[in-house]
């Protein structure tokens, strides 16, 4: 399985960041280093690199169970090319997710970021595109809710976080993220779109 092929590189990987600093310092995310210095790979790199085990754990435990549904789904929707699709997603979305904060920190020196959180919010909302009736589970409470109401929530609640900004969370990413894995299957494949708005629209029938 791809998803846990990922899992295994950017556990190892994140894991010698720990404690190789020059490792994570050549893998973050840096605006600076990108636009001045040609630096491009980082703009996909980072999301190999976590702060903490409690920060890697939480993105490949989320990633894991949604990925694995994401493959699935892509298997049938785009059977010839499922992996390259699948592989556009989580890292198109790592890079799509960095666009808005390589630009509005191209002059903060001191501006560094990690972590595959952009990349999982897209695996997450590409299954949301797929399965919105699917129940999904907010802080193991006991009872779901369908998936596009999570998925607006999660984007409603980013949105404050984000205007808030009083964490070092980058929510940003998140909704970036959000947004590349939702659009770029209908991009592929328009006739999603039309078969998500009828799941919604049966909602309950």
């Amino acid at each position: 399985m791809i998803t846990v092929i990922i899992i295994v590189i950017t556990v190892v990987i994140s894991w010698k960041c720990f404690t190789e600093s020059s490792l994570f310092d050549l893998l973050s995310f840096r605006p600076t280093l990108i636009i001045n210095q040609n630096q491009y790979y980082r703009l996909g790199s980072h999301a190999l690199v976590h702060n903490n085990w409690q920060h890697l754990l939480f993105n490949m435990f989320t990633f894991f169970f949604m990925g694995v549904h994401v493959e699935r789904i892509f298997k049938i929707h785009f059977t010839d090319h499922y992996i390259s699709t699948y592989l556009l997603i989580y890292i198109g979305g790592a890079i799509f997710a960095s666009l808005y904060s390589l630009f509005t920190q191209r002059k903060n020196n001191s501006y560094i970021a990690v972590g595959a959180s952009g990349a999982v919010s897209a695996i997450v909302f590409s299954f949301i595109l797929f399965e919105p009736l699917e129940k999904m589970y907010l802080f193991a409470l006991p009872i779901g809710i369908p998936s596009f109401i999570f998925g607006l929530l999660f984007i409603i609640a980013s949105l404050y976080l984000a205007k808030k900004n009083n964490d070092a969370i980058a929510h940003d990413a998140h909704i970036s993220g959000a947004i590349w894995g939702f659009i770029l299957p209908i991009i592929l494949q328009p006739s999603l779109l039309s078969q998500f708005i009828f799941q919604i629209i049966n909602f309950n029938n």
